[in-house]
């Protein structure tokens, strides 16, 4: 299994802020040059003075820019993910960062009634291993466990579920605030025609680790 943190935006020298990305990131910010400098613990004077090319921010306050632009990236992601959900877009969910049934689309309440006998409004605030148990999926969710699923190593999951005469392709995905993860969304993401004699669960499993973004790496295979 593997576990570790992730390094959201390293910061490996002062000439990742140069004086225009100062002006453009306070504007992406939504803030003034007195905004700026109250979350900085600065003078207004002093950002103008940055923007303007005169004076270079100290260390300490290109290490209070970036984490700004951190968090404005990770609130973005998660209120894109949360629209997601919550507008129906997609059959799917968020489970929290303990792995509790948070959110979820009513498509993704239809799907689980239809193919489970599972209402999600009755699991909200289920931990995921239970309600995996109550639907019979528990394979799955071992497996997944074990692949990383609550680390934060592990940037995308992809599994494959077959029933119903269907392979249900599902994806994985952690969402990040402050640096930790905040939550973890799932999405069905393919549902793939495979009629065969027998319900065969869970046939694949393959994951995205942070050590390797480029690298899809495949954790499970079902024999034919």
């Amino acid at each position: 299994m593997r576990f570790g943190s992730v390094s959201k935006m390293p910061m490996n020298s002062r000439k990742t802020f140069d004086t225009l990305n100062v002006r453009w990131l306070r504007r992406k910010l939504g803030m003034t040059q007195i905004d700026l400098a109250e979350k900085l613990n600065v003078d207004q004077t002093t950002v103008s003075r940055w923007e303007r090319g005169i004076e270079e921010p100290r260390p300490a306050s290109y290490m209070a820019l970036r984490d700004l632009l951190v968090a404005f990236d990770d609130r973005r992601v998660i209120q894109r993910q949360l629209a997601v959900i919550q507008n129906d877009l997609v059959i799917g969910g968020l489970a929290d960062d303990k792995m509790r049934i948070w959110h979820f689309s009513e498509r993704d309440r239809e799907h689980n009634i239809k193919h489970f006998n599972v209402d999600l409004k009755s699991h909200l605030g289920w931990e995921l291993a239970r309600h995996a148990a109550y639907s019979g999926r528990s394979e799955l969710w071992e497996r997944m466990t074990k692949a990383g699923v609550g680390g934060e190593d592990l940037l995308l999951l992809r599994t494959e579920v077959h029933y119903a005469d269907t392979t249900h392709v599902n994806h994985w995905e952690p969402c990040y605030e402050d640096g930790r993860i905040f939550a973890w969304q799932t999405a069905l993401v393919e549902k793939i025609a495979a009629p065969s004699p027998q319900n065969l669960g869970l046939i694949g499993m393959s994951a995205i680790y942070a050590d390797s973004p480029m690298e899809l790496t495949e954790i499970h295979r079902a024999e034919a």
